[in-house]
This record gives structure tokens, C-alpha cells and sequence, in this order.
């Protein structure tokens, strides 16, 4: 605390940004380096083969071998900060694990060459859930060299075997683990908590070498096992909803090549008391005052999550009309004949109410999405696949009594589902989203952009939005959401009545007669065509070299990609430079990220060689 206050105190914050806390880090970044000194003795030469090799293996697109190479070049090039912006489904932690391989890769060569040891990571976030989106990731490519600093409860269970608890508590930790696996009930689930157990004591030792180490801020700032541990390398995922403040913590540890990973379009920190429009108060981050000055940031414009449909819709009202679809329409096609992609439902009749807490809700619209989750859950769709937002607790919670109160048979299927606030969902994706706005007095609260663009952008296929269609047309952005629904904006009877119709008519056809039709009554293809429509608008407000493909004609600072994709174009699978690697390490293409479910993971893993496959010099 006393070197942060002289540090506020330091005349040079005059000279590095605008007097706050974006000064304070620049000048813990710049004396870090100057104490450390640490040496990085690679040529560039190098970087851009390794790099080369790490963009053909995870088949990067061009915006996440840009950020690489930019990454890189904060050590060949010099430099202390960058920032990646991703949209939404751009893949942003599966880039971000694709990052930390290639630069463990690096710091070994470079380690090898130097008597000096010691460029280490950290991966750091503001939840428990990104830190661990990270370290999946890793998992997924076979790399294991990391160690989870947490407590035991917060941590993914395919991350628990590599974790070790923050306040060095080895026999609280182990009970703890032991009553967590009393009351596992999957095989799986079972299976990473006995290795947990296994390996504690392993992973404590560890944590003094591990190459990559994983903690939230807050972590950071009470763990008693991390005190006086260096982390040249600081890498910040979700950095949009970190405060200043938690940015600062990690921080500490050392740290003199600082990565900012985060969506400025999306939620920031949620701040108590004070006022959303405050914007240049605690909600302002650090992420959002680095880009203002014009730091260096690479943007990932391709979404791999949404229909085309519904992304373009996001893509004008949020982006500019700047965003590419990784994802086509056959990709995502209907799970349910009788949906379209993207529909209004009205809500006519509902009328919001407030409870004792202050907190408001509508009746109609919670009886409606119940009756909706239930005709959905009847189509034969999983309840993992269906998730209900809306933008207040009350309304959450009030859904949730209802759908227990009518499904006392099937508990445990409707607690799947997973119904929270808007705020709650940011970083999830399912595949069918209902939406209940609850207001019919006003647009306020909800007429957030930011909160807006996260809850329009969870769908993968099917977005069912549910509201008073009279008062969300007073405000000019629902205005728009509701004209991009097209001929897909009906009223809730209607819709309930065309999709039990539809799927009484689909029972009784012969399979050669069956075709899809959206719950007007419209033909399939004609989603295609307003798809279609909506795009070419898109692309139509979009600059002319949004979309080129830049990487053969400049590069950060205008050196390294040339030579990348040079490289790329000469060294095919089949040549010495280039091998296919093991089947144990999956080989799957960034360009199509997902969420990492737990359960997709065998029981154990092989362990990869620390060379596998790379250039040799």
C-alpha cells in the first residue's frame, strides 16, 4: 500500500497517462523491468517460426494470429502492454490458452540459453470461472504445466487435480476435498476429486516451479502460499469487468509484460452504489483507458457461437457492423421445426410488479416462460441446452417456483436449466436463450447497451425474446431488436397455439412431407432469405477493409506476419518442420471454440513432450 502511494505521488504519472491508476501501472511495469533485467534471447527469426507452427497446429484465423504475434512482439520488439478485444463467441480464452503454450514454448528455449531462470505466467481474472475457461483450455491441448491457486469448492472439477489451496491450509483443504467427494455423484466428478487428493501435496512443491500459475485477484491479494513469488508475465482475462483497483493486485508479483483480454461492449463492473452513467467513476476500467490511449489492440472479429441471423442483428446495433460469422446457417440449424432463429413474443397482458425487496417481476411473463420451458423441454431438447434470462432477481427467482411447483416428478431435470439474471449469464452460451424483459411502465434499467448486447448474444440457434411489445417499442433500441425479428414477432397465444399445431401436423406427415416452418407460418427458406438480408446491411455499414485478409500485407509495427504466413504457405503437414502431433493431443481448430464441458474429458491424460513437434534450430 505505502509504494502505491508514492507511486500516486510520482511526478512521472504526469508524463504516463492521464494521473490514474493507468499511470501507476505503467510505472510498476517499467521499474519491475528495470530491477529484474530479465533476459529474452531468442531472435525474431525464431518467435516467427515457433509462431508460425502454433497458428498452422490450432488453425488460428487472422485476428488470433494477429494477437500472438502481437503478444510476442511485446518481447522482440519491446513494448509492455497489449490488448486483445474480442467480441462475443470470438474465442477469446481458447486464443488466450493457444498464447500461454506458445509462450511457455519460448521462455524454455530461451531459459536453456541463459543462466538466468524464472519468465513465469500468470493467468488472472475477476471470477473463478474465467481463470478455469483458461486452464480447460490448456488441458484440452494436452498441457499440464500450471497450478490452480483457489479454494477447493470455487474450482472447476476438471481443474481440482492441479489446484492447491490459496492459504496453504493442507489439512482444512484435504477435508474439504474428502466431504466434496462424499457428495459427487458423477464418475467423473469422483474421478478428478480422488486425484485432487493424490496429488495435493504435489501440487503445493510445484507451485515454487510451475511455468503457468492460475488465481483470481482476489486470490492474488490473500494468498499466503503466493507471497514473494515473481510473474514476469501477467496475463488479464474478462479484463472489461476487472476495477481499476483488482487490475493493480495480481500485479505485484513482478510483472513486466502485461496482456489485457476483455469485450468493452459488454458489462462492466458492477459497482454498489453508484450510478451506471457514471461513467468515468470505479465502472471505468483499466481496460477501457488503455484502449482511449491508443495502446496497441488487436481485435477479434469473428463470432463462432451465434446464428447469423441473431449475430447480425448484434453485430449493427453493438458493433458498427464490424463482426464476420464463423458459423453458417447450416451450423446452426433449427433444433425445433416449429422456432425460427430469432423471435418476438408479446406479451401483451403482463403488467411488472415490484416485491418486498425492491426487486421487480411480472406475472404473465413468468407464467408464459414456464409454460414455454416446459413445451420446449417436450420437443426432446436437454435442459442443459435451455437457458432463461432476464435482467432482475425477482423474476428469476419467481420462475424458478413455478417450474418446481409443476414438476414435482422431475426435479432434478428443470434444475438444470439454468435461469439467472443478465448479468450472471456474461461468458455463457446455450443453445436455445428465452428472454423476459419483465418492464411495461418504462425502459429503465434494461435499456443498458452493454446489458443489452449480453443477453441478445447467449443463443447459439434458437432466441425466444418475451415482452410487452407497445412499451419496449418506445425505446429506439428495442425498437430495432424487435424490427429485426422481421415476421417473427407474434403475440404469446399465438405462438403457443402455431407451435402445438405445427408439431401435431409434423406427427401425422410422412417423413418425405415434412418441412420446416417458423411459428407464423412462414416456410423455412424464408429465414434464409431475411438471414441473407440482414447480413448484406451488415457488411454494407462496415468499412471496405474490415474484412481484408491483412496478414500477407502488414503486422504489428509492420514486421512479423509476412514472414509468418510465408511460412505457413511453405511447410505443409507432410515436410520435416511440420508433423501431425500424437493422437493424444486433440487437434482442434480455434476457429470453432466452445464451452468445455467437464465431462468430455477421458479419466486420464497423456503427458506431452515439452518439444513436441516444434521447429528445430
Amino acid at each position: 500500500m505505502e509504494k502505491l502511494v508514492s507511486l500516486a505521488l510520482n511526478p512521472r504519472l504526469r508524463t504516463l497517462g492521464d494521473g490514474s491508476t493507468v499511470g501507476v501501472c505503467l510505472i510498476l511495469i517499467m521499474d519491475n523491468q528495470k530491477k529484474q533485467n530479465r533476459s529474452f534471447l531468442l531472435t525474431r527469426r525464431e518467435v516467427e517460426e515457433y509462431a508460425a507452427f502454433y497458428i498452422k497446429k490450432y488453425g488460428l484465423n487472422t485476428d488470433q494470429a494477429e494477437a500472438l504475434m502481437s503478444v510476442s512482439n511485446l518481447f522482440t520488439g519491446g513494448g509492455h502492454v497489449h490488448l486483445i478485444h474480442g467480441a462475443f463467441g470470438s474465442g477469446k480464452s481458447s486464443t488466450v490458452a493457444v498464447i500461454i503454450e506458445f509462450l511457455v514454448q519460448l521462455f524454455k528455449e530461451s531459459d536453456r540459453r541463459s543462466v538466468q531462470q524464472g519468465w513465469k505466467i500468470l493467468i488472472s481474472s475477476a471470477t473463478n470461472v474465467a481463470v478455469d475457461r483458461v486452464l480447460e483450455g490448456l488441458l484440452e491441448h494436452g498441457f499440464k504445466d500450471f497450478v490452480r491457486v483457489g479454494s477447493a469448492p470455487e474450482i472447476s472439477k476438471r481443474v481440482l487435480p492441479y489446484s492447491v489451496r490459496a492459504t496453504g491450509r493442507r489439512k482444512g483443504e484435504l477435508r474439504k476435498l474428502e466431504r466434496m467427494l462424499k457428495r459427487a455423484k458423477k464418475p467423473s466428478e469422483k474421478q478428478y476429486l480422488k486425484e485432487a487428493i493424490q496429488k495435493h501435496g504435489i501440487n503445493r512443491r510445484k507451485l515454487l516451479y510451475a511455468r503457468v500459475v492460475g488465481a483470481t485477484c482476489a486470490t492474488c491479494g490473500e494468498s499466503s502460499l503466493m507471497k514473494g513469488m515473481i510473474f514476469p508475465v501477467l496475463i488479464l482475462d474478462e479484463a472489461s469487468q476487472l476495477t481499476e483497483p483488482a487490475t493493480l493486485i495480481p500485479m505485484k508479483f513482478g510483472c513486466e509484460k502485461l496482456v489485457l483480454v476483455g469485450d468493452t461492449k459488454q458489462l462492466n463492473p458492477i459497482i454498489q452504489g453508484s450510478a451506471a452513467s457514471n461513467g468515468n467513476g470505479l465502472e471505468q476500467t483499466m481496460f477501457d483507458r488503455l484502449m482511449a490511449m491508443g495502446h496497441e489492440t488487436t481485435m477479434l472479429h469473428t463470432q463462432y457461437r451465434c446464428h447469423p441471423r441473431i449475430s447480425a442483428m448484434a453485430s449493427t446495433l453493438f458493433y458498427g457492423g464490424l463482426l464476420k460469422d464463423g458459423v453458417s446457417e447450416k451450423d446452426r440449424e433449427p433444433l425445433m421445426k416449429s422456432c425460427p432463429p430469432l423471435c418476438f413474443i408479446d406479451v401483451s397482458k403482463g403488467q411488472e410488479a415490484r416485491d418486498r425487496l425492491d426487486s421487480i417481476y411480472n406475472k404473465e411473463e413468468e407464467a408464459f416462460v414456464a409454460s414455454l420451458l416446459k413445451k420446449l423441454l417436450s420437443e426432446g431438447l436437454k435442459p442443459a441446452q435451455i437457458g432463461v434470462i432476464t435482467p432482475f432477481r425477482s423474476q428469476v427467482a419467481k420462475i424458478k417456483k413455478i417450474l418446481l411447483a409443476s414438476s414435482i416428478n422431475e426435479p432434478s431435470k428443470i434444475s438444470a436449466v439454468q435461469i439467472s439474471t443478465v448479468d450472471a449469464f456474461q461468458g455463457g452460451e446455450k443453445d436455445v436463450i428465452i428472454l423476459s424483459f419483465v418492464k411495461t411502465n418504462n425502459t429503465a434499467f434494461i435499456d443498458c447497451k452493454k446489458r443489452t448486447n449480453v443477453a441478445l448474444t447467449r443463443a447459439k440457434h434458437h432466441l425466444l425474446l418475451v415482452g410487452q411489445k407497445q412499451n419496449l417499442e418506445r425505446n429506439p433500441m428495442f425498437k430495432e431488436v424487435i424490427f429485426y425479428c422481421g415476421s417473427d414477432v407474434v403475440n404469446a397465444s399465438q405462438f403457443m397455439r402455431t407451435f402445438q399445431q405445427q408439431k401435431t401436423s409434423e406427427a401425422e406427415k410422412s417423413p418425405s412431407q415434412k418441412q420446416g416452418f417458423s411459428s407464423c407460418g412462414m416456410q423455412q427458406s424464408r429465414y434464409t432469405d431475411s438471414s441473407k438480408s440482414l447480413i448484406l446491411k451488415a457488411e454494407q455499414q462496415s468499412p471496405s477493409n474490415v474484412y481484408s485478409e491483412n496478414i500477407t500485407d502488414k503486422g504489428p509495427q509492420g514486421t512479423f506476419l509476412p514472414v509468418v504466413q510465408a511460412w505457413c504457405d511453405t511447410h505443409s503437414p507432410g515436410d520435416g518442420a511440420f508433423k501431425e502431433p500424437p493422437c493424444h493431443v486433440p487437434m482442434r481448430s480455434l476457429s470453432r471454440p466452445r464451452i468445455i464441458d467437464e465431462n468430455i474429458f477421458s479419466d486420464s491424460d497423456t503427458e506431452s513432450s515439452d518439444n513436441e513437434d516444434l521447429p528445430a534450430f
